[in-house]
């Protein structure tokens, strides 16, 4: 229960003995000044930041600061000489702050150049008296001086302190006093003057001196002296009410607060003759409050008490009326009882009823003073006074007075305020749809909300507006224009019916139809001291009065007009008629119509708290609450939505107004409302000539001292939630909150999960943010779980409010909340949930399911694949002994095979919804196929490359034609393949997410959890890659002219491409994914993967079947021309059996030089090989194939010769018919390959030409000069001859 304690004196001398003390020492202290300055509130900051810039942020609050400042251009400070401050403080705790409580400031408010007095309070308790030259001075009274004793050591902060401070030019001192002790004194130039002009001052803030931190706490008995006071001076009046015209006469000013007027709050008076009477603010909120001040300080006559009033039981306050040193031998006479307050409040004193039979009671005794209690029709607050005296039996002194206050306590209500409507000065919403009741139309109440803190906004603030569609009695008592220039649609005209918020002046009006002539129906009062916080207003309309509350107080009546005919049609925020100077700018709340004059007690009874929407006579009910549930579900408002009406009725209000343009918002017709017909022709622009589309206001969070409004926590699966539980007290008592059931699902907490499990019975203030958590994340629902808790105010049992949470829990990914069940599911297959949520059903992946028709189709055609390389596999092993296999290297075909067939198994990785394993095989199998195919295919065109065109160096470095080489080249590029997986891997490994495409569509993917990651490691590969890519580029391209019996190298160089064609796809497809679907890109993928993998294997093994079944199987001897030439790569027959076949498999050249023979019987078959080192040949017949200049080689006993195009290093074999062998012409030879080709040899001479015929035909070496060993020195002599 609130209490306030008020001593009646705090003296410093005195023992009286059968008399009574000096009235000065009797009384008590009266009120005193609180400064608040740092009061936040809620959202306040954000408001303001909003009107002001535009722009909504989240901030804590806005600090107001409270002052007191005087404001004269009179020269009081010049012939100021001597002169004494003194005021009693006690400053607020004031934690973390250090510097600076401003006390007394004075300056020219014509020159702020000029210098002036500072007195204020520093450094956590020095006191500091400056009085400021405008020109430096050495004088040290003149200088800004600083006490050496900390003031809050000896009198904390808290506590009452008296600060004297003496400015003494006549005796040349500075001085400064702390609870009548000298603290400081400093000593200057005797007589010297200060020349600081002006005359206006400021209490508790500073206009000129840094920082400009205000004062916070309690003030009293400010006084300022013309005269420089001694400390015995200081030390008698110190604590004492000063009324003596002598001593007032030596005043500059004097504010002892005690001759206040509750009529005007804002106004500060000085008793002293001068009359400096100060306007403290134009606003309750930067106003200093008056309350009952607990300084040492008596004779007051009046002192303020106030009592609270329960429902249930009654309050009390208790009074000491004397203090005890002085009250032996005295007694308290009761005067006159207080009258208010039915059946009466009730006096005692020591537990004795104090009544008109007994109206003295020992001045040693506190007098109690106990309301009685109230109910719904107890007025809310009332004022009456106790009077009384002081007598010793002798003496009686004069009457002193307790001024009571009797306060109705108002339970708290439980919930917070919800949303709020925000108009920006051009916006509004209408309501076509809205009227009043017809019989009706004289009785009405409209309460509503309001925050706009500066009258400056938005002009004439129409709040709301009503329309008038019916011709009254005489046209000219209506404000219906019905002129050809204006609007010809007269039934839809509007109505001076309407709510302004404010006027230039600050003013509130109100119109009622308005009668100029008698000026009835027009309200208009002064409301702007309460511009800078929410209020209340209700607009009550009878058939004779027109009525406004503020606060639920009566403001003001006046006559009404009677409205003729209905109300039709409600805008808020604007009043359409006069365009753009009526618009609002600020926010509502709980806008409500009743269509009855509701009564003081009725308005006061749910001023605080939300309405159901089925009251009696409401005829609509706006909250604006939709949009805080929208925010707390994590939904976007709509502006174009509708604001729903909460009564019965259904009067939605449509944001804008203008739109739709179609019934039934546009009365008129589809498409009829056009710029100049109602209710589009409201849309203008500020300055009211442009016609807009329609502005529609905005929804905020509201800090209206509002309850009611219990938001929907909303929590993620398995993670705290924050909650604050929130209650509003109309009377602004602390409030507690009291659980009385927990959720039956997890828990709550207090400082967070790992804090204090919150019981049944636990109690904590309101607002204090709990934690709820349920760490079981498929225990989700909406709503899950909820508790309830008890709000009360402490101050009696009934009032007590309750509330209940109902908290929602949101259904973890990839499940989906089952409404019968109220639990989560898991989604089925192929189904997913992208994120937490509410949602009934799951969302389907667009990955391609195994049973999906296409996923068939892929994999019925990658099997397809498959089953062909396995087949080919199967072919390679079974004869891998015969000629054709063995000059290709059975090594060589298998790692061919293997590299497509994990290229083809790869387009299996992308079907269906991946796991982390299928993550982790897609990226290493598609690597590993590249890295397989594509080098072994590099290295059998390089190794073809250099038996053909560099046989000098192949025979050197013949261990690179080895099976063991090539197998060693594999291992080596898969391993780097593995180095930079593996890498990639343990740094931030590949795993499913989920996933959008270009369409926004969902799919699970792989990737990592950083993106980065997976973007370098394959970019990495692909550079890797394309190394091989380039090399195979370049080998293919040496060998392309290189031709063999099955044409091995012709075959290879395809697939070469094929894969570069096939790459360059998949890379466009893959890095240009925000070009496609994602079920396209798997096509690609899928389809090029398998197209590649089969092509590649088609053209290099089909050949090779097609051999086998038409040249003999396994076990056949074919001769040595048909041994050499089907691939090139198996050894003369008779020969040894190659153990280490080699790759490159096209050329005769390629199968000599790197055939595993023993080395004797390779160097006896070199010594066989002979060539021409110039000689013009015709491959081929027609007008393309010309004669062109080449070395000519026979391998002795084949019947294979190589052409080597002149100076360059393209050559090809050709094996050849004996018997086709002729001479044609004088120098000519003709000859017809095996494969049916026919070439011409031109020779130099008719005698090479016949030693060369002659060597073909029987396949022997050449004698020389004709021919020589291919490699010897006799090739360069030859090559000159030939020259």
């Amino acid at each position: 229960m609130k209490q306030f304690l008020f001593f009646a004196l705090w003296t410093l001398t005195a023992s009286f003995v059968h008399a009574l003390p000096d009235v000065h020492l009797l009384g008590g202290p009266g009120m005193a000044l609180r400064l608040s300055p740092e009061a936040i509130y809620p959202h306040e900051k954000s408001y303001r930041n909003l009107m002001e810039r535009g722009t909504y942020t989240e901030a804590e609050g806005a600090e107001v600061q409270q002052r007191i400042q005087y404001e004269s251009h009179e020269k009081l400070w010049n012939s100021l000489t001597d002169y004494t401050i003194e005021l009693w403080v006690k400053p607020g705790t004031n934690e973390g702050r250090t510097c600076c409580w401003p006390l007394l400031e004075t300056y020219d408010s014509n020159d702020s150049s000029k210098g002036g007095i500072v007195l204020k309070i520093v450094d956590e308790g020095a006191v500091v008296f400056s009085v400021r030259q405008g020109l430096s001075s050495s004088n040290p009274c003149f200088q800004e001086e600083r006490s050496n004793i900390n003031l809050f050591s000896a009198f904390p902060p808290g506590k009452w302190s008296h600060i004297a401070a003496v400015f003494d030019a006549t005796n040349g001192k500075k001085t400064i006093y702390g609870n009548g002790v000298v603290i400081n004194e400093w000593a200057c130039t005797a007589g010297e003057q200060n020349d600081f002009s002006g005359g206006s001052y400021t209490i508790g803030w500073t206009k000129l001196s840094t920082p400009p931190g205000p004062y916070h706490g309690d003030m009293d008995e400010i006084r300022m002296w013309a005269v420089a006071r001694t400390q015995a001076q200081i030390q008698e009046r110190m604590n004492q009410v000063i009324s003596d015209i002598g001593e007032l006469n030596q005043m500059v000013f004097y504010y002892n607060m005690d001759d206040y007027d509750l009529t005007k709050p804002f106004a500060l008076k000085d008793v002293s003759p001068n009359e400096r009477d100060v306007k403290m603010a134009k606003t309750y909120r930067q106003a200093p409050k008056y309350v009952p001040s607990t300084a040492p300080v008596a004779g007051a006559r009046n002192i303020e008490a106030r009592v609270i009033r329960g429902v249930q039981g009654s309050g009390s306050v208790e009074l000491n009326l004397a203090n005890p040193d002085i009250a032996t031998g005295l007694s308290i006479n009761i005067v006159s009882f207080p009258t208010c307050s039915s059946p009466g409040v009730v006096l005692s004193s020591n537990g004795v009823a104090v009544t008109s039979a007994a109206r003295s009671f020992p001045a040693s005794n506190a007098l109690v003073i106990k309301a009685p209690s109230g109910n719904i029709n107890t007025p809310r607050e009332e004022e009456c006074a106790v009077e009384y005296e002081v007598t010793d039996g002798t003496t009686t002194s004069p009457s002193f007075f307790v001024h009571l206050i009797v306060v109705s306590n108002r339970a708290p209500v439980a919930g917070a305020s919800g949303g709020a409507l925000y108009c920006d000065g051009d916006d509004f919403a209408y309501s076509k749809d809205f009227t009043f009741d017809r019989p009706k139309y004289g009785e009405y109440t409209i309460e509503l909300w309001t925050y706009n803190y500066n009258i400056e906004f938005g002009g004439v603030a129409t709040v709301y507006s009503v329309g008038n569609n019916e011709i009254g009695v005489d046209s000219t008592d209506n404000w219906c224009l019905t002129t050809a220039t204006n609007w010809t649609h007269t039934d839809h005209c509007i109505g001076r019916f309407k709510f302004d918020q404010y006027t230039a002046s600050g003013r509130a009006e109100v119109y009622n139809s308005w009668d100029p002539a008698v000026d009835a129906g027009f309200l208009s009062l002064d409301i702007s001291q309460y511009g800078e916080s929410w209020k209340h207003v209700a607009i009550v309309s009878t058939a004779n009065t027109l009525s406004m509350y503020l606060n639920g107080e009566l403001l003001g009546s006046t006559q009404n007009e009677p409205f003729y005919g209905s109300l039709d049609g409600l805008y808020l925020c604007h009043w359409p008629i006069w365009g753009p100077v009526h618009w609002y700018k600020g926010f509502i709340d709980e806008f409500r119509v009743f269509n009855y004059a509701r009564s003081r007690e009725e308005i006061q009874s749910t001023l605080f708290t939300t309405l159901s929407g089925n009251e009696p006579g409401l005829i609509g009910y706006w909250n604006f609450d939709e949009y805080a549930d929208q925010v707390a579900f994590n939904a976007t408002y709509n502006q174009a939505a509708v604001i729903p009406d909460q009564s019965n009725n259904h009067f939605d209000l449509v944001p804008g107004g203008c739109t739709p343009n179609t019934p039934k918002y546009c009365p008129l017709g589809e498409g009829k409302c056009l710029a100049e017909s109602f209710p589009q022709r409201p849309c203008y622009d500020l300055d009211g000539t442009t016609q807009l589309a329609a502005r529609r206001p905005s929804m905020y969070p509201s800090n209206a001292p509002i309850g009611g409004y219990h938001a929907p926590i909303v929590a993620e699966p398995g993670e705290p939630a924050s909650i604050v539980v929130n209650a509003v007290d109309p009377d602004g008592d602390v409030v507690l909150i009291q659980i009385t059931s927990v959720p039956d699902r997890g828990g709550l907490f207090l400082n967070g999960v790992e804090g204090t499990r919150i019981e049944v019975g636990d109690t904590f203030p309101a607002g204090t943010t709990i934690t709820f958590f349920n760490p079981n994340d498929m225990m989700g629902g909406s709503p899950a779980t909820q508790f309830t808790y008890a709000v009360t105010d402490g101050i009696e049992a009934q009032a007590v409010a309750s509330g209940a949470l109902q908290i929602h829990v949101k259904c973890p990914p990839s499940t989906y909340l089952d409404r019968v069940s109220n639990t989560c599911v898991t989604c089925g297959h192929g189904r997913f949930s992208t994120k937490a949520n509410f949602d009934n059903k799951c969302e389907s992946y667009t990955n391609i399911l195994w049973s999906s028709p296409v996923g068939a189709v892929i994999a019925a055609f990658t099997t397809i694949g498959l089953v062909l390389a396995v087949a080919m596999a199967v072919i390679v092993v079974r004869y891998r002994n015969t000629k054709i296999i063995k000059s290709s290297s059975p090594v060589f075909c298998i790692l061919i095979i293997a590299g497509c067939a994990l290229g083809m198994l790869d387009a299996f990785m992308h079907l269906d919804i991946p796991n982390a394993t299928i993550c982790i095989l897609q990226p290493t199998f598609v690597a590993v196929a590249f890295t397989l195919s594509m080098g072994n295919l590099v290295v059998k065109t390089a190794r073809v490359h250099l038996v053909f065109n560099h046989p000098l160096l192949a025979r050197r470095l013949q261990w690179l034609l080895h099976d063991s080489f090539l197998v060693g080249v594999s291992a080596v590029a898969v391993a780097v393949d593995l180095i930079v997986l593996v890498a990639w891997f343990l740094k931030d490994r590949p795993r499913p997410l989920l996933l959008e495409d270009i369409n926004g569509r969902t799919y699970w993917g792989c990737d990592s959890l950083d993106m980065m990651t997976s973007k370098v490691a394959s970019g990495i590969l692909v550079s890797y890659n394309g190394l091989w890519l380039l090399a195979g580029i370049y080998a293919a391209y040496q060998v392309r002219n290189v031709k063999s019996a099955y044409n091995e190298s012709q075959h290879i160089i395809p697939c070469i491409y094929i894969i570069l064609l096939g790459s360059a796809i998949l890379l466009a497809v893959n890095y240009a994914g925000s070009l496609f679907t994602y079920q396209v890109r798997v096509l690609f993928v899928s389809f090029l993967l398998c197209v590649c993998g089969t092509l590649v294997i088609g053209q290099l093994f089909i050949p090779k079947v097609i051999a086998l079944r038409n040249r003999g199987t396994e076990g056949e001897k074919p001769d040595k021309l048909h041994s050499l030439t089907t691939s090139g790569n198996s050894p003369p027959a008779g020969r040894n059996a190659v153990r280490h076949t080699t790759s490159e498999g096209l050329t005769a050249e390629a199968d000599f030089v790197g055939s595993d023979f023993q080395e004797q019987e390779m160097q006896s078959f070199q010594n066989g090989y002979q060539g021409l080192p110039l000689v013009h040949a015709q491959v081929g017949g027609g007008l393309l194939n010309r004669y062109t200049a080449h070395s000519l080689y026979l391998l002795g006993g084949l019947k294979v010769i190589i052409l080597q195009k002149y100076r360059q290093n393209s050559s090809l074999s050709y094996s050849y018919f004996p018997g086709s062998v002729q001479a044609v012409e004088e120098t000519m030879i003709c000859l017809r390959t095996t494969d049916l080709q026919n070439i011409r040899l031109k020779f130099n001479t008719r005698e090479t030409r016949d030693a060369w015929q002659s060597a073909l035909q029987s396949g022997r070496p050449l004698p020389s000069p004709v021919g020589v060993p291919f490699g010897g020195r006799a090739e360069r002599r030859g090559t000159k001859s030939a020259h």
